[in-house]
């Protein structure tokens, strides 16, 4: 994958390189005609160097990847008259290891002109040498029951009932990278600002069994009407053991001491939710059917609910930095320590940068839910050729947000206006718009790890809705082609569009803070569309022409400006417009398929086919900067160029 505006050291095109290794084995043994025993493995490996490099991240300060995916399970298939059984148990695991290439370089960011230099956060202090562990698994146990019972008076009933449970764990490993390389220099167009100093090692243990049971239904009545009927029960409980951390390296051994945490739990969910759907043959015949139902999902509970109260997770706190020979490098003596002393901003998680250290559980969260109602119809025209139209309305209920106990919303009282410096970020120039922008810090009694306290807190005002309508049109395979043709529109309400910043100024992901300063142009009301059609021809001699085209709407964007002015929030970065005043360009998107398929003695065959990916080499940019600055709308990522693929197989 070539990367925009980024060399290496010879001149060339600097590219993200990846490498995948796939093996999958199967071994099914039928030990008698109604009991089977399968075994399943699959190992998937990929090696990725260049990943997220770009104009602001150069080459040098690249990180390298090594993805190890293992899946693998034991299942037992019973089957007697009507009834069948299943019983499997299995494990997955994924490891990530990350190692940089610097090993001389301190790490920097400047929050003005989003350069990187140095060795990057999760890479390590030089190859070979990992920097970050990424690692989780899941060990799992699930058993099925279906018994199809037909009735004279009461209809037909596919009866479903399964129980699984998982011990799931999760989370990063952050290794020391050696002296002066446990910290990242701040930076304001080039001008030193702050120290960000990492805990470094960091080791969690997190662990997330979770239960499931459910029942459902599928009933038909008189051949018209089908109910498909069904209730799910979970009991969720995730899990901080009690741990310990070493002393961080030297000098940052003075804010993270070794220290041990006891176990935390994290107050249990046991959500029992139902779903109702039915299809109605109107006529009879099957030609037009009205399909539609409720159902309630549940979310579980996630790894970042228990990193927040796990005091042995990757911490960043950041202080003041005075760079006082102006060498712009940190030197004892130019930041005080202390993390109750004057240089002293915050301690942030660093999966999360929106988040703070020293969680707290919160014994009254009420698990996130969304309740999703459809309801279409669909009617057979001519023979093969039906058509659908269908509409989908979500609403999202108990979102997330994280609140401060200790620095509750009223407390950010003390406003901090900016002028809005336009697209170029500079003020007094053409492109400035008039306008300014309010942000609010907190009194300084407030300040120092002390008034440090999320917690999970659930917001009505948070709830989002999503409002869909599709339309479809199939050709079923006959007369040597067939054809899927669709066209969907959805209308997002997002009140509280989450605000973690990413390095080109984008504020997204994680999970939106509770404070004034989270809803500054935080609403998103936006339509997105999506249209496809994917169409297939057999010609004589077995040669199979498929196509698949795709138009799909751009991202819909902010624009953000990295302000100052504050004392205890010395610099924020804020949208100064609407989500949706901007969007990324739409793409679209033409695969081709040749196939031909070659018949050797009975049973055996081998194939031959040609894919050719992105035929018309589109161009469209998928990422770009929204931060005002010199570099505002400079693309970062486009579509990945026409790709050929030859693929042959042999069958028997």
């Amino acid at each position: 994958i070539v990367k925009l505006n980024v060399f290496k050291p010879d001149g060339s095109p600097a590219n993200e390189h990846n490498q995948y290794v796939f093996s999958t084995t199967k071994v099914s043994y039928q030990m008698s005609p109604a009991n089977r025993l399968i075994g399943f493995y699959e190992y998937v490996h990929r090696v990725t160097s260049g990943k997220d490099v770009s104009e602001f991240l150069p080459w040098e300060s690249r990180q390298h990847s090594l993805y190890n995916v293992n899946t693998s399970k034991v299942e037992w298939q019973a089957a007697k008259g009507n009834k069948a059984v299943s019983v499997l148990g299995g494990v997955w695991s994924s490891r990530k290891p990350d190692f940089g290439f610097v090993t001389n370089q301190v790490m920097t960011i400047d929050q003005v002109t989003n350069l990187v230099t140095g060795q990057t956060i999760l890479g390590g202090p030089g190859p070979g040498e990992r920097g970050t562990l990424s690692f989780e698994g899941r060990n799992q146990g699930k058993g099925t029951l279906n018994w199809y019972k037909p009735t004279a008076s009461w209809g037909n009933h596919d009866l479903k009932a399964g129980i699984e449970y998982a011990e799931a764990y999760g989370d990063r490993k952050y290794f020391d990278r050696g002296t002066n390389r446990n910290y990242q220099l701040i930076f304001r167009d080039g001008v030193p600002f702050q120290i960000t100093a990492w805990n470094y090692p960091a080791i969690p243990e997190n662990n997330m069994p979770y239960l499931g049971l459910y029942v459902q239904d599928g009933w038909t009545l008189a051949r018209r009407l089908t109910l498909n009927l069904g209730v799910r029960y979970a009991h969720d409980v995730p899990v901080s053991p009690a741990q310990c951390r070493e002393t961080a390296a030297p000098p940052l051994d003075v804010v993270y001491p070794a220290q041990c945490f006891p176990r935390v739990e994290i107050p249990a969910f046991d959500p029992v939710v139902p779903r109702l759907h039915a299809a109605y043959d109107v006529t009879g015949n099957g030609k037009t059917v009205v399909k539609g139902g409720w159902g309630r999902f549940a979310r579980k509970h996630f790894v970042d609910e228990v990193q927040m109260v796990n005091g042995n997770v990757s911490l960043g706190t950041t202080y003041r930095w005075h760079d006082l020979n102006g060498n712009k490098l940190f030197e004892p003596g130019e930041v005080n320590l202390d993390r109750n002393g004057p240089d002293f901003v915050d301690t942030r998680l660093n999966f999360q940068s929106a988040a703070l250290s020293g969680g707290v559980v919160n014994p009254n969260l009420q698990e996130q839910m969304s309740d999703e109602f459809s309801l279409g119809v669909e009617r057979e025209l001519i023979q093969n050729l039906a058509v659908r139209v269908t509409g989908v309305y979500s609403q999202d209920r108990n979102t997330y947000r994280v609140q401060n106990n200790r620095r509750p919303f009223d407390v950010f009282n003390i406003p901090i206006t900016n002028a809005d410096p336009g697209p170029d970020g500079q003020r007094g120039t053409a492109d400035d718009p008039g306008t300014s922008v309010t942000y609010y810090d907190y009194p300084a009694a407030l300040k120092g790890p002390a008034f440090q306290q999320p917690m999970f807190v659930n917001d009505p005002k948070a709830d989002a809705n999503f409002k869909t309508v599709e339309v479809a049109a199939t050709k079923r395979l006959s007369n040597r082609w067939q054809l899927l043709a669709s066209y969907s529109a959805t209308k997002s309400h997002l009140p509280l569009v989450p605000n973690t910043v990413n390095f080109t100024g984008e504020l997204e992901g994680g999970h939106n803070t509770f404070d004034p300063n989270a809803e500054i142009f935080a609403t998103q009301e936006t339509w997105e569309w999506l249209g496809r059609a994917t169409g297939a021809y057999t010609f004589p001699a077995d040669v199979l022409v498929s196509a698949n085209f795709e138009h799909r709407s751009g991202i819909p964007q902010a624009r953000t400006v990295s302000f100052t002015g504050g004392r205890q929030i010395p610099s924020i970065t804020l949208r100064v417009e609407p989500v949706g005043s901007m969007r990324l360009p739409h793409i679209n998107l033409l695969d081709l398929s040749v196939q031909k398929t070659f018949r050797l003695r009975q049973g055996h065959r081998v194939g031959l086919r040609l894919n050719v990916f992105n035929v018309l080499n589109d161009n469209t940019v998928i990422r770009q900067v929204v931060q005002s600055g010199r570099r505002f709308l400079r693309p970062l990522e486009i579509v990945p160029p026409r790709l050929a693929e030859i693929d042959l197989s042999y069958r028997f």
